[in-house]
């Protein structure tokens, strides 16, 4: 059934019956929540993992808001392991805030992030190709993706997921600050990518990717500019 909806999208996509940007954006991304929800849905009603139950069992304990508890919660060592992750726990304790230990609007947000991190690769590739089709088919792999699987059905993974829209969402605003040259864009783009590291260590790509995506872009408008006759 998906992949008939995906494939009419496709064909739609290509014959132009969208006439605005925000009519074609709505069909994609209901596309792809209806995908994602084609594919999780089978773990909606999962239990908490080990992850979730040993970081659960220590917001249970707290007892009052402090300096120190901030300090227990970013930095405590799931199993011993030793990480630079201090903003991925204080995520965490936010969502439990918010939705106390109800398993299925867990898995629900991880969904849900999901589909947006999905839209964000669309629009990163969109930009980039000047086309709609192919980022439509490799957001809606990305959503489907066997490697996506356990994060997104891992509740506990939740700040991977977010670190992934915030490395995306560095890409995105590079690219309009080179089309548009407005600050707030490149001040957005670093504060994403130093949150993403915050949250994940791995996410060190997304401020390299500042530098690189820059340059690169900067060196392409150069040549794309009319020389001017100096003499």
């Amino acid at each position: 059934m998906m992949l008939v909806i995906s494939h009419g999208l496709y064909s739609l996509l290509g014959r132009g019956v969208f006439k605005t940007d925000t009519q074609r954006h709505l069909a994609i991304a209901l596309v792809y929540g209806a995908a994602a929800a084609s594919v999780f849905y089978p773990t909606a009603n999962s239990i908490f993992r080990g992850d979730d139950w040993r970081i659960l069992i220590l917001f249970n304990s707290i007892d009052g808001f402090s300096l120190k508890t901030l300090k227990d919660i970013s930095f405590f060592e799931m199993f011993g392991h030793i990480r630079f992750q201090p903003l991925a726990h204080l995520l965490i304790f936010v969502r439990y805030l918010a939705l106390g230990n109800n398993i299925l609007l867990y898995h629900i947000l991880n969904i849900a992030l999901h589909v947006s991190a999905a839209f964000l690769v669309f629009l990163v590739l969109k930009a980039f190709l000047k086309d709609t089709r192919f980022p439509f088919i490799f957001g809606l792999l990305f959503i489907t993706l066997p490697s996506q699987f356990d994060t997104v059905a891992w509740t506990y993974h939740i700040y991977i997921i977010l670190g992934t829209m915030l490395a995306l969402s560095t890409i995105f605003l590079v690219y309009r600050y080179v089309e548009t040259e407005s600050t707030l864009h490149m001040l957005l783009a670093v504060l994403f990518a130093l949150i993403s590291v915050l949250l994940y260590e791995p996410a060190f790509l997304a401020p390299a990717s500042v530098l690189f995506i820059a340059a690169g872009l900067y060196a392409g408008r150069e040549m794309r500019l009319p020389r001017r006759n100096l003499a």
